[in-house]
C-alpha cells in the first residue's frame, strides 16, 4: 500500500502489525511514512480555511493526531535499512516546519542520490511550506515566487520519478495555492488555475484512485468559480465540476472528511449564484448542510464544518 500511495490503508495495516508485535525499524518508518503524508494532505485541508481562528484550530488537530505520531515512528525507524539518513532527517524537518533545514537536508540526500525523485519531491514541499508561511503574513510577491519554485521541483522530481503519483497532485496543490494567493489579492488567478488543471489532471492520470488529486482538483475549481462570483460572472460551471470532482473523491475515500468539506463549500457558493439570479437558493443551501454534517460524522473536530 505505501508503495502505491495508498497512505490511509497503508497506516491501518501497519498498525495493526505494530499492535501484533511487528515493531522493527523497518515498519516504524513506514508507519512513519504514511502517517506523515496524511499530516501532509489534511495540512493542505487544513491551510485552505479561510478564517484565521479555524484555521489554527484545525492545524493543531493534525498536529496532535498525525505529526506527532509521525515524527515519533521516523525516528524509532531511523535506523532502518535502506533508509538514506539525510533524507530521513529531512522528513522529520518538514514535519516539524523548519522549512530551510528540511531544504538543505534533502538537497544533500539529491546529492548522494540523484535517482532519489522522493527528496526533490521533498524540496518542492519546503518551498510550497514557505510560501503559505507568506502568504500568511500577506507578503503575497513571495509567497507566489515560492509557489513557482515548488512547481518546477515538483517538474524536476516528475522528470524521475514519472510513475509516482504524489509528484503531480503536489504540483496541484501547489498551483491550488496560487490561484487561493491570487483570489486574496482580488486578481485573475486564471493562470494558476489552468496550471492546476493541467497538474491534477497528470495526477488522476498516474493514478485515477487517488481521492487527494480529485480533491485538489474541487479545490481548483471551487476557487475558480468563487473568484467568477466575486467579478459578477456566473460561476456555475466550475462550481458544478467541483461539485463532481469531490463526489468522486468522496467515492474513492469515504471515510475521509474533506471532499464532503469541499462540496459543502461548492454547493454553498452555487446557492449564492442562485440568490444573485433571484431563483431559490434553498435547495443547495440544504445540500451544503448535508455535506457539513457528513464531514463532521467522519471528523467531529472539523472546523470549517462547524463554521
Amino acid at each position: 500500500h505505501l508503495a502505491l500511495r495508498e497512505h490511509a490503508q497503508a497506516r491501518e495495516r501497519l498498525e495493526q502489525a505494530w499492535s501484533l508485535g511487528e515493531r522493527s525499524p523497518e515498519v516504524a518508518y513506514a508507519l512513519g511514512t504514511a502517517l506523515g503524508a496524511l499530516y501532509l494532505a489534511e495540512l493542505r485541508a487544513a491551510e485552505r480555511l479561510e478564517h484565521p481562528a479555524l484555521r489554527e484550530q484545525r492545524r493543531k488537530q493534525v498536529v496532535e493526531t498525525l505529526r506527532e505520531p509521525a515524527l515519533r515512528y521516523l525516528r524509532a525507524g531511523a535506523s532502518a535499512s535502506g533508509v538514506a539518513p539525510d533524507y530521513a532527517e529531512a522528513l522529520v524537518a518538514g514535519y516539524e516546519g523548519q522549512w530551510d533545514r528540511a531544504e538543505t537536508l534533502a538537497g544533500r540526500a539529491v546529492e548522494k542520490l540523484p535517482w532519489l525523485h522522493e527528496a526533490i519531491v521533498l524540496r518542492g514541499d519546503a518551498a510550497l511550506g514557505r510560501a503559505r508561511t507568506a502568504r500568511e503574513r500577506a507578503d503575497y510577491g513571495a509567497a507566489l515566487d515560492s509557489i513557482t519554485l515548488a512547481a518546477a521541483r515538483y517538474r524536476e522530481a516528475a522528470a524521475i520519478g514519472r510513475s509516482d503519483p504524489a509528484v503531480y497532485q503536489n504540483e496541484c496543490a501547489a498551483w491550488d495555492e496560487a490561484v487561493y494567493v491570487r483570489n486574496d489579492q482580488e486578481l485573475d488567478p486564471s493562470g494558476p488555475y489552468r496550471n492546476a488543471l493541467a497538474a491534477c489532471g497528470n495526477a488522476i492520470t498516474a493514478d485515477p484512485a487517488s481521492a487527494e488529486a480529485h480533491d485538489n482538483l474541487a479545490y481548483a475549481h471551487w476557487q475558480w468559480g468563487q473568484h467568477l462570483l466575486a467579478s459578477g460572472a456566473d460561476p456555475r460551471q466550475p462550481l458544478e465540476l467541483a461539485v463532481a470532482a469531490s463526489a468522486q473523491a468522496q467515492k474513492l475515500r469515504p471515510e475521509w472528511a474533506t471532499p464532503y468539506n469541499t462540496m459543502g463549500i461548492a454547493y454553498g457558493y452555487l446557492g449564492r449564484a442562485l440568490a444573485r439570479r433571484g431563483e431559490d437558493p434553498l435547495p443547495l443551501i440544504y445540500k451544503a448542510i448535508e455535506n457539513f454534517r457528513a464531514a463532521l460524522a467522519r471528523d467531529p473536530n472539523f472546523a470549517y464544518a462547524h463554521a
